[in-house]
């Protein structure tokens, strides 16, 4: 199934990235390689995540990070990429 990131999507995973490059290069490219790898397990595997209210979530492995997302009938938006941190 085709997938459609939000502005809001986009912008949480630069922000995310942009602030470990800083601190840490090396584990800024490995959990931006772990958040895409999600991605593309949502896309072939929507029903994988969490069913919470409106939207699934998804851990993406070995991080602290979650994909929240929709199902449409025909592509699975992304709406959210947060820090478990961000949740409370």
């Amino acid at each position: 199934m085709k997938s459609r990131i939000s502005k809001r999507a986009e912008d949480d995973f630069l922000n995310h990235i942009e602030r470990l490059d800083r601190l840490n290069p090396d584990a800024a490219g490995k959990i931006a390689q772990s958040i895409l790898a999600t991605l593309e397990q949502i896309e072939a595997f929507p029903e994988a995540g969490h069913k919470e209210r409106l939207y699934r979530k998804l851990p993406v492995a070995g991080t602290e990070y979650v994909v929240y997302y929709r199902i449409s009938a025909d592509v699975v938006d992304i709406a959210r990429i947060l820090h478990s941190k961000q949740l409370r």
